[in-house]
C-alpha cells in the first residue's frame, strides 16, 4: 500500500481494502478467473451458505481469483520452458570439461551414485553438484532447473556451469546482493533481473548464450516469463536455481515451483554450510517439515523459550555477545517493525559499551537516529557509487559502517563476507561517502526476505509463533557454526484477565536496563515472579510454525490442487459421514430398539450418541452391528438398568476398543426409505 495510507483510520483502511477488492473480483481491471473447482455434483439449498452461495464444508472467504492475464502467462511460460533445441554440449565433452566420468554423472542421476561428498571432478565439486553441472550443459531443453537445500552451493554449481559453456554467459538475480555474489563466484557478466531484462529488449544477449538465474524461487512470473520466452525464441539456454521450500517472490511468486513440479529438476543432496554433522541432516528434516528435528535443535541448545519482551531481549543480548566476539551475526525477524524495535534496543546496548558514539547523529528511515559506528543497510542501490572496491557498485541489502558524519553526508565502510577460517566480521579498506543514507535502516535486525541467500557464523531467529515453514527454515539455516531460536512463549497479544492498569513495560524495561548498566543484578529486591500459566514449551510454537506451509503457488498450481481436492476420497467422506450421520443413527436406534426384551424398550437417552459412535466404531471393524447388540444384552440381566445406552456402550467399548478398522469393512448401509444424497451419475461409456 501506498506510504500515505499508514495515516488513514482503522475503519477508512477497511473499506478502502474492500473496495479494492470488489473492483478487483468484479473484473473491472480486466478478465478475473475463480480457482476454486466447479461444485460438483449440484448442492441443494440447504448445503449452501448464504454469504457466498458455495458449500458448507468449504472455508469461507477461501477462494482465490486470477485473471485471464496471468493463467495465460502461466501457460506461455510452461510451454516456452520445455521447447526442444537449446544450444548444449555433448555428454562426453561435459565430463571431460568437468573432469569426471561420464558414466559415474549418469548413475548419480539416476540414483544409484555413490556417496554425493565424494570428489568426483577436478573443479572440487562434489558428485552430486557435477551430475547437475553434467545434466544442465546436456540437455536440449529450453530450462532447467536445480534445486537444493540451504548451503548445498546452488551458487557454485552456477558458476561452474558458466565455466564449462561455450558462448557467452550472463548471469541474474532479484537482488543486487545475490548477483554480486554470483559475479564474485565467477560469472563475470552479471547484472539484476531489472537491468536484465532491459538488456532483452535491447538486444545485447546474443543467440547461443547461457543465462544462469540465481535465488531462482525469489524471480516473479512476470520476469521468469520474459527470461523463458526470450531464452525459447533466440536459441538460448536458461538455467535456475533455488529452493522451492524457500521464500518466494514477494510479487507473483510460485513459478519456480510451477516449472519443477511440471518439468521435473535436478536436486543437490548434501548441505556443507553447516560445520556440525548433526546439522547438516536436522536441516534436511527441517526443510521438509519434519517436527522430530527440533528435539535434535533443542537438545543442542539451539531453542530458547520466554514471553515476548524477554525474548526479544534475549535475542538481542545474543546479537551483542557474538558482535562483541567480532563474529559475522545475522539477526531475523519477521517484519521491519519488530527488527527496528530490536535494532533500536542492540543500539542502546552498543552505545553503553562504548562501540557506537551517541554524540552527533543522523536521521535514517522512520526517523531513526544512527551516529559512528552504527551499522546500515542500503535500501536503493546506486550504481554512481563505488563501495570500497573498484567495479562494485552499491547494492539494496548492503551493509555499511559509518565511520564519520560529515556536512556533506557520511563516510562509511561495506561489509565484506565473513572471514572463511574465524568468521570474523570483515569490512572494505577504502571508506567512501554516501549521502542517500535516509532511506537506509539499522542493520542489526533484518527480515527473512533481506537474510535469505546470506551465510554467516552465526544466526538468531526470533519467532513469534506466527510465521511459517518458508520463513524458518531459511532463518535457521543461515550460520555456518549457530543457529539459535528465541520464540515466544506467550501470545504476541495475549488477553489480560486482571483488571485495572499496568505499569508500562518500557518502564520496567529502562530501570532493569540501568540496574545492569550500573553493575547490579537486573532483579529488583522482592520482584515477582511471572506467572508461568500459559506459557507454551518453545518446542511445540516451533512445531506449529514448521507445520504451517506458507509456499506460494501460481495461479495454475492453485487451480490444479483445487481441482485434485475436489474429488479427493477425504473431502467426499467427511461430508458423506456428516450428511449421513442421522440416517445411520437411526438405523442403529432401530437395531437397538428391536433387540431389546419387551420390558425394556423405551426411547434412548442422550447417551444414545456414544452408543452410536461406538457401533459405527465396530462396523467399521468389520462386526455385524446387530450380533453385537445382541450379544452385549445377553451379556448380563438389564434389571435396574437406569440408562439402557450408557449400559449398552459401556459393555461393547471394551470389546472393540482393540479393534481396527478393517480392509474389508461394509460400505455405508442405508436404512429403508433413506436415499444415498446427491449420487454422481454414471457416465455412459464411449462407443468401441
Amino acid at each position: 500500500m501506498p506510504a500515505e495510507t499508514r495515516q488513514m483510520s482503522p475503519q477508512a483502511a477497511q473499506a478502502l481494502l474492500l473496495g479494492l477488492a470488489d473492483e478487483a473480483v468484479s473484473g473491472q481491471t480486466g478478465e478475473v478467473v475463480c480457482l476454486e473447482a466447479p461444485q460438483w455434483p449440484p448442492l441443494p439449498a440447504s448445503l449452501r451458505r448464504q454469504l457466498d452461495g458455495r458449500s458448507v464444508y468449504t472455508r469461507p472467504g477461501a477462494a482465490r481469483y486470477a485473471t485471464t492475464a496471468q493463467l495465460t502467462l502461466e501457460d506461455r511460460l510452461l510451454a516456452h520452458a520445455q521447447t526442444q533445441g537449446a544450444p548444449r554440449l555433448t555428454g562426453d565433452l561435459a565430463a571431460r570439461r568437468l573432469g569426471a566420468d561420464q558414466a559415474v554423472l549418469e548413475a548419480e542421476l539416476r540414483g544409484r551414485g555413490h556417496d554425493a561428498r565424494e570428489r568426483a571432478a577436478l573443479r572440487g565439486l562434489r558428485l552430486d553438484q557435477a551430475a547437475a553441472v553434467w545434466h544442465v550443459l546436456t540437455s536440449a531443453r529450453t530450462v532447467e532447473i536445480v534445486t537444493g537445500p540451504a548451503g548445498t552451493g546452488k551458487t557454485w554449481v552456477l558458476a561452474t556451469a558458466a565455466g564449462a559453456w561455450d558462448g557467452p554467459v550472463f548471469g541474474t538475480a532479484t537482488s543486487q546482493n545475490a548477483t554480486n555474489e554470483l559475479r564474485a563466484a565467477g560469472v563475470q557478466v552479471a547484472a539484476n533481473t531489472t537491468r536484465l531484462l532491459t538488456d532483452l529488449t535491447e538486444g545485447r544477449i546474443p543467440p547461443g548464450s547461457l543465462i544462469v538465474a540465481d535465488e531462482g524461487s525469489m524471480v516473479s512470473a512476470t520476469h521468469l516469463a520474459a527470461l523463458t520466452e526470450y531464452a525459447a525464441r533466440n536459441g538460448c539456454k536458461l538455467v535456475l536455481a533455488g529452493d522451492q521450500e524457500q521464500l518466494a517472490a514477494v510479487e507473483g511468486g510460485g513459478a519456480m515451483t510451477l516449472l519443477a513440479d511440471r518439468l521435473g529438476y535436478v536436486q543437490l543432496a548434501e548441505p556443507v554450510r553447516f560445520t556440525a554433522g548433526w546439522e547438516r541432516g536436522a536441516s534436511l528434516r527441517l526443510r521438509s517439515g519434519d517436527a522430530t528435528a527440533l528435539d535434535e535443535y533443542d537438545q543442542h541448545g539451539r531453542i530458547r523459550g520466554a514471553p515476548p519482551d524477554q525474548a526479544m531481549n534475549q535475542a538481542a543480548r545474543a546479537y551483542v555477545a557474538s558482535y562483541l566476539d567480532g563474529r559475522d551475526v545475522l539477526l531475523m525477524a519477521a517484519d521491519w517493525a519488530r527488527c527496528r524495535e530490536l535494532s533500536a534496543r542492540i543500539r542502546e546496548d552498543l552505545i553503553h559499551l562504548g562501540l557506537v558514539d551517541p554524540g552527533r547523529t543522523i536521521r535514517i528511515a522512520e526517523g531513526v537516529q544512527a551516529s559512528v559506528g552504527d551499522l546500515i543497510i542500503c535500501r536503493r542501490n546506486d550504481h554512481g557509487i563505488e563501495a570500497g572496491e573498484p567495479g562494485r557498485a552499491l547494492a539494496n541489502g548492503d551493509v555499511l559502517r559509518i565511520e564519520a558524519i560529515t556536512p556533506g553526508g557520511i563516510m562509511v565502510r561495506r561489509r565484506l563476507d565473513p572471514d572463511r577460517a574465524t568468521g570474523q566480521r570483515r569490512f572494505t579498506t577504502q571508506a567512501f561517502r554516501y549521502d542517500g543514507y535516509r532511506s537506509c535502516d539499522l542493520a542489526y535486525a533484518v527480515t527473512g526476505h533481506s537474510a535469505q541467500g546470506a551465510t554467516v557464523h552465526t544466526g538468531i531467529a526470533l519467532v513469534t509463533g506466527t510465521e511459517d515453514r518458508q520463513w524458518l527454515y531459511p532463518a535457521m539455516t543461515r550460520g555456518t557454526d549457530m543457529n539459535v531460536a528465541f520464540v515466544f512463549t506467550t501470545p504476541v497479544r495475549a488477553a489480560d484477565p486482571q483488571p485495572g492498569t499496568r505499569p508500562a513495560p518500557e518502564l520496567g524495561r529502562y530501570d532493569r536496563l540501568r540496574r545492569e548498566h550500573a553493575g547490579y543484578p537486573p532483579g529488583l529486591p522482592g520482584a515477582a515472579v511471572p506467572d508461568a500459566l500459559g506459557l507454551r514449551e518453545p518446542v511445540a510454537v516451533l512445531a506449529d510454525v514448521l507445520g504451517r506451509d506458507g509456499a506460494e503457488l501460481s495461479a495454475s498450481e492453485t487451480r490444479q490442487r483445487n481441482l485434485a481436492n475436489a474429488d479427493h476420497l477425504g473431502v467426499l467422506h467427511a461430508i458423506w459421514t456428516a450428511e449421513t450421520a442421522a440416517a445411520r443413527d437411526d438405523r442403529y436406534r432401530d437395531l437397538v430398539l428391536a433387540a431389546l426384551p419387551a420390558g425394556h424398550r423405551q426411547d434412548l437417552s442422550g447417551q444414545a450418541r456414544w452408543l452410536f459412535r461406538t457401533l459405527r466404531g465396530a462396523e467399521l471393524a468389520g462386526l455385524d452391528p446387530a450380533e453385537v447388540i445382541r450379544t452385549a444384552i445377553a451379556s448380563r440381566d438389564l434389571a435396574g438398568a437406569r440408562d439402557i445406552a450408557a449400559v449398552l456402550d459401556s459393555r461393547i467399548r471394551p470389546r472393540i476398543d482393540p479393534l481396527l478398522p478393517s480392509r474389508k469393512a461394509p460400505g455405508p448401509a442405508a436404512s429403508p426409505g433413506c436415499r444415498i444424497p446427491h449420487a454422481r451419475p454414471t457416465w455412459p461409456k464411449s462407443p468401441s
